[in-house]
């Protein structure tokens, strides 16, 4: 599965959703567009029965959704349960560790305004060196 979107500037956004298995897939399709600092300018929930091994167009946005921002000011996040998001939508971050510390997440998106909590443990019980951590940006 792949989420969309195909935007030009002065014309509507277009969420698509592929499916590419053998069978037709049932989902909800949640979109949200956030300013950077994750104050939310339009959010929607779209139910959608793909079929199999075929694209689907989901919804169209408005610019006037974005509230007179132009696209390069704000943050556009399509997601779904099924889905991979291909969608020009938020920051992706990994952190690296040396080979004896483990992450509970070393790569994951992060929308304006959030917080995410990662437990880190050292594998031999030993204290977390955290100044060894290094968050890196995609």
């Amino acid at each position: 599965m792949l989420l969309t979107v195909d935007h030009e500037v002065g014309h509507q956004m277009t969420v698509y959703m592929v499916n590419d298995t053998l069978s037709a897939l049932d989902d909800i399709v949640s979109i949200e567009i956030c300013d950077f600092s994750g104050n939310v300018l339009y959010e929607a929930k779209c139910p959608v029965r793909v079929e199999a091994n075929s694209v689907m167009q989901i919804t169209e946005i408005s610019e006037e959704a974005l509230n007179g921002r132009p696209a390069n000011e704000v943050v556009l996040h399509v997601h779904s349960e099924s889905a991979y998001s291909r969608a020009p939508t938020c920051k992706s971050r990994s952190i690296r560790t040396t080979s004896e510390i483990q992450c509970s997440d070393n790569f994951f998106d992060m929308m304006p305004n959030t917080t995410i909590r990662i437990k880190v443990k050292h594998l031999s019980g030993h204290a977390i060196p955290f100044e060894s951590l290094r968050v890196s940006t995609v």
